[in-house]
């Protein structure tokens, strides 16, 4: 019994001093962390503040082309020439790819023999003379001695003017020729792409020998305009209200390790709209481009001074923000 009391006492006791023991750590480590909040606490806080900073004064976004088409043939018909390749740098007007025309050449070309053709019109011109040569015999015999009645007059005056009706009819089937040799070329325009832009082929999806036919689901070529290039950036609506078009703003590729290497760019457009959940607004950037950087590239749009504060109070929730 004596010594089960003595074990019991002898627990206890041990049990006290470590109680003792962790008691006089806990202030050492809680002031140790108030020291390290104090120093390494608050360069650890730095990041995060400059972090936030940089978010207010400016937006993320990404390049674009200036210009990306999507172009194709009007109607069917079978591929004969391609002149162009992948990637390859293009003109404004130059023809890019080309159909069959052997028809409407053929067509074509039968139009304007009859345009240029003055065959008939001649003709024509020569018929109302003789008609009217025919009306002053009848005329002449009619008032002198009577040899002919008043009906026979009257037909030759008819057969007069039904001729220079005849002339007038072949100078319009000219003209028609000519409007319908017309026609024959805008078909032959038709078969062939043309660039309406200076760009580049990002996409070439036809050759010489395929049959074009449904092209409004598989364009046959595409072209992009590289420079200048368009930056579509979403702001507080607040801070758009003291943008107006052509102001100069400035850009940033991301990650670039010369912070201070900004470039200029100028507002195009600001959207009518402002988004309605989020409270922003699309403004339209056009960056010049004689680089030849490809875009899709990710970018930093610097706000202006001015509108920096519009921008952090529309981020602060307690300020309304809806970011």
């Amino acid at each position: 019994m004596q010594k089960k009391i003595s074990y019991l006492l002898h627990c206890a006791a041990f049990t006290a001093i470590t109680v003792g023991m962790v008691g006089a750590a806990e202030p050492a480590r809680t002031a140790a962390a108030g020291a390290g909040a104090g120093a390494g606490g608050a360069r650890a806080q730095v990041p995060a503040r400059a972090v936030a900073d940089d978010a207010i004064t400016s937006e993320r976004s990404f390049t674009k082309p200036s210009e990306d088409l999507d172009l194709a043939f009007s109607t069917p018909g079978l591929v004969t020439k391609v002149s162009v390749k992948q990637d390859e740098p293009v003109k404004a007007g130059q023809v890019l790819a080309e159909q069959d025309v052997t028809v409407e050449k053929a067509n074509k070309a039968t139009y304007e023999i009859e345009a240029n053709s003055a065959v008939e019109e001649e003709y024509a011109i020569a018929d109302v003379e003789l008609k009217k040569v025919e009306l002053a015999r009848k005329e002449t015999l009619f008032g002198k001695s009577k040899a002919i009645n008043q009906l026979e007059v009257d037909e030759a005056r008819l057969n007069v003017k039904r001729a220079e009706a005849s002339v007038k009819l072949a100078k319009q089937k000219r003209q028609t020729a000519a409007a319908q040799a017309a026609v024959e070329q805008a078909k032959i325009d038709l078969k062939r792409i043309v660039s309406p832009i200076d760009g580049i082929v990002q996409k070439l999806d036809t050759h010489p020998g395929e049959v074009a036919i449904n092209q409004t689901e598989k364009p046959a070529i595409r072209i992009v305009k590289n420079d200048p290039l368009w930056i579509d950036v979403n702001f507080p609506a607040a801070t758009t209200n003291k943008l107006k078009k052509g102001q100069p703003l400035q850009v940033r590729y991301k990650g670039d390790e010369n912070k201070s290497n900004w470039m200029k760019a100028e507002v195009l457009s600001l959207q009518p709209v402002v988004r309605s959940g989020s409270q922003v607004r699309t403004v339209r950037l056009v960056m010049p481009n004689p680089d030849d950087v490809a875009p899709g590239l990710e970018v930093d749009v610097k706000l202006p001074d001015a509108t920096v504060a519009d921008a952090g109070a529309a981020r602060d929730p307690q300020a309304g923000g809806d970011r």
